[in-house]
């Protein structure tokens, strides 16, 4: 077996994209590994009992709340398996009898789009309404730079108006602040030297008007929070002070040298953003909660349930809070239905919906992605099953893999590329093998408990093991095994910086 390399670039490659929202259906189900997930309360922080990615599609399939909903949230970090979760009970419920699916990926799904797909095929006067002033909406019309502008003009003039008395979540100092601070803030967001800064190359603007406009993109490099103005965004350096005007330059050094003002400002514009950002790019003449009503009364005469699946909530920066307004009403009122019945499905980060209790107490009982890695958690035998997924379809042709898809006849559709193998029997003897019969080579199970442990030092990491083991170390490995280097200083240094 010296310098044997049993694995193909192109697979390699077609099963590791940055997010695996991004998989052919072939590809997805070749690598899908069941969950280890928690169940308990959305505002619970830890402990839950374990269960299983089935429970969460009986959860969806099962009794709807009196008021005719079912809200089930997943909360994990970036890079836990939320999306890929959310895809997997898509793909399983998305042929039930009685239901109307609309799914809003992650990736290049914008604001505009989330409207599209939930009113698409359906009419009503607020729907009707909705395409019009869709098709009519600035961010339909009018180029980056000038959406740029406009969404800083939008957010000066919204905070200018802003009522201190209202938010329930303002604390008394930040009720303050909007009062007595609220002009200076609006001065800053309107000098000239200012909005070059927020509008200029890598800035926050272009980026939140990008998102706007096309959605997130695979292997971005985006977390949850970029739909968000944070701290760094403000051009607080001085000699980005110097050349403002006196009164920007004034608040923005005490923002500079008092960090409860720069908290408090960074606030105010993050509360006041998704509404500019609905302005500019869908219109302020939509009433979003009408036309979800719409939606579902329509639905409710074709006989239908709505059932929702949302890979990551940030995809309805701009209309959230109209969105979980319209998604809580009942469904009946009197005993008499309607509107069509909701089953919604979402993938959220931990905290997202504190102090919300509106939504927070109608959500179901959560399912969690904080498994660690551990005897408690995920063990080392599922993160070799896990990683062992990987390895197998890295074997395959990726164009045979895609016609055993379509051939497929039951759920043994995949085949094991270690069978027909000449080093079969002494390979796994030595190297190790998964329970599905995967072999682990190139690692052995002692190497890739190691691995795995470095890159999941807080909790089982999908994401991280994919990129660090699957598509970098293979594509790295093959190479060394051919010159007979492998394994080499260069291949390891990224785990050495972790772990000796």
């Amino acid at each position: 077996m010296k310098s044997f390399v049993c694995w193909r670039e192109d697979a390699v490659l077609s099963v590791t994209p940055r997010d695996a929202v991004t998989l052919t259906p072939a590809a997805f189900q070749a690598i899908h590994h069941p969950l280890r997930l928690r169940r308990r309360p959305l505002a619970t922080r830890s402990g839950g009992e374990w269960t299983s990615e089935d429970d969460l599609l009986d959860v969806m399939r099962g009794p709807l709340r009196p008021d005719g909903f079912v809200f089930v949230p997943i909360v994990g970090d970036s890079g836990s398996g939320k999306s890929h979760l959310v895809r997997w009970a898509r793909e399983h419920l998305e042929g039930t009898s009685g239901w109307e699916v609309r799914y809003l990926p992650k990736n290049r799904t914008n604001i505009r789009k989330v409207i599209e797909e939930v009113i698409r095929g359906l009419d009503g006067p607020a729907i009707d309404g909705a395409r019009e002033a869709l098709a009519s909406a600035p961010g339909n019309t009018e180029k980056a730079d000038v959406l740029a502008d406009r969404l800083l003009d939008e957010l000066a003039l919204l905070i200018g108006h802003l009522d201190s008395d209202e938010g329930a979540l303002r604390s008394e100092d930040v009720a303050l602040f909007i009062e007595k601070r609220r002009q200076h803030l609006v001065d800053v967001l309107r000098d000239p030297v200012v909005r070059r800064r927020l509008t200029g190359p890598n800035s926050v603007v272009p980026r939140l008007v990008e998102l706007a406009m096309s959605g997130r993109r695979p292997g971005d490099g985006l977390d949850d929070d970029a739909v968000h103005v944070s701290a760094v965004d403000l051009p607080l350096e001085f000699e980005e002070l110097a050349t403002a005007s006196q009164s920007a330059r004034d608040f923005l050094t005490k923002m500079k040298t008092i960090p409860r003002y720069l908290e408090m400002a960074v606030q105010v514009i993050n509360e006041v953003l998704p509404m500019a950002v609905r302005r500019v790019f869908i219109s302020s003449q939509i009433d979003l909660v009408d036309v979800f009503r719409d939606v579902r009364r329509a639905l409710l005469a074709d006989g239908k349930e709505l059932a929702l699946f949302i890979e990551d909530l940030t995809v309805l920066h701009g209309v959230e809070r109209e969105f979980l307004d319209a998604i809580v009403e009942p469904a009946t009122q009197a005993g008499v239905p309607v509107m069509a019945k909701l089953r919604v499905l979402f993938a959220v980060t931990e905290g997202h919906f504190d102090g919300l209790d509106t939504v927070r107490t109608r959500c179901d009982d959560a399912f969690w992605l904080d498994a660690t890695y551990d005897n408690e958690g995920v063990g080392p035998e599922e993160a070799a099953s896990f990683v062992g997924r990987y390895l197998n379809a890295a074997r395959i042709d990726p164009t045979q893999l895609e016609k055993l898809w379509v051939d497929r006849q039951d759920d043994r559709w995949l085949s094991n590329s270690c069978e027909p193998c000449e080093f079969r029997e002494h390979c796994h003897k030595t190297f190790g093998v998964t329970e599905e019969g995967y072999g682990l080579y190139p690692f052995d199970g002692v190497a890739l408990d190691h691995f795995v442990r470095v890159l999941s030092p807080d909790r089982f990491d999908p994401r991280r093991l994919v990129a660090g083991l699957a598509h970098r170390f293979l594509q790295q490995a093959a190479r060394e095994l051919q010159r007979s280097e492998f394994p080499s200083g260069d291949l390891l240094a990224p785990f050495n910086d972790s772990d000796r």
